[in-house]
């Protein structure tokens, strides 16, 4: 990774940055080559060489949605990453905005997220209570959540067809993320806050979906029930508050939400 929240041609040190590349690569050609450049910038946007072959976003609790919808639909596609956002920690940011930037990337279409907090990147005194934190705990339940799904095959639903209703402004804090498996599988959105949306069922594979809310911020999840594979379903969360809603394949027999797998 090179650079550093910053463009190094703003500082005329791109040539440097191209020679180590080069340095690295004839020394080990496998090495795959991405970059870090200031907030809301994309890598391509500071380092479009030969050697970046692999984009990220950086952004923050407001525009992670929009910005991952950039780097999503450019063209060359390149894979991508959420490399950085704000930290918990840090300033006036709170728990909803610390998972709004992994929900939203990943569900828009980034293969990954990094999550932040402070003081444990600086390993300050105490920095091992942060792990107990909010933020910290959620992260352990995103993680739960997409590996107990086949995330590697969401594609997300920028047209708003599959998921429907009150999706919100992609440039604001409560739009709704949302994406379907290439396999028809899961369909999973997340909602900043408790909106009803519309699913399309026929969208789920196989003849009956199972219907789950999942709670971001502990972990626990609520079955909804089994719904057919046809026509359109209103849902409701259960409160005002932020969750993600997941509908299965229910022939596939997929556990629990969360659960480790």
């Amino acid at each position: 990774m090179h650079g550093g929240d910053a463009a190094a041609g703003d500082f005329g040190a791109l040539d440097h940055v191209n020679a180590i590349a080069d340095g690295i690569r004839e020394v080990d050609p496998g090495k795959l080559f991405t970059a870090h450049c200031s907030r809301q910038k994309s890598a391509i946007d500071c380092y479009n060489e030969t050697w970046l072959e692999i984009n990220n976003t950086y952004s923050d609790c407001g525009l992670s949605a929009s910005k991952t919808k950039i780097d999503y639909q450019r063209s060359p596609v390149m894979p991508f990453f959420y490399i950085e956002g704000k930290y918990e920690g840090e300033g006036l940011t709170d728990g909803r905005c610390i998972r709004s930037q992994a929900y939203w990337s990943v569900l828009g279409g980034s293969t990954g997220h990094f999550f932040g907090h402070n003081p444990i990147w600086l390993f300050n005194p105490d920095w091992q209570a942060a792990l107990d934190l909010p933020g910290s705990r959620s992260m352990t339940h995103f993680g739960k959540l997409f590996a107990s799904r086949p995330w590697s095959l969401l594609v997300p639903d920028y047209a708003e067809v599959i998921v429907s209703g009150n999706r919100g402004i992609i440039t604001n804090n409560d739009y709704i993320m949302a994406a379907r498996a290439s396999d028809g599988s899961v369909i999973m959105a997340y909602l900043p806050e408790g909106h009803t949306v519309t699913v399309d069922m026929s969208k789920v594979a196989g003849s009956a979906a199972d219907a789950w809310w999942y709670d971001p911020e502990n972990g626990t999840s609520q079955y909804l029930g089994e719904f057919p594979t046809s026509d359109f379903q209103d849902l409701t969360p259960l409160d005002p508050s932020h969750w993600v809603l997941i509908t299965d394949n229910l022939h596939l027999g997929l556990q629990r939400t969360g659960a480790a797998g």
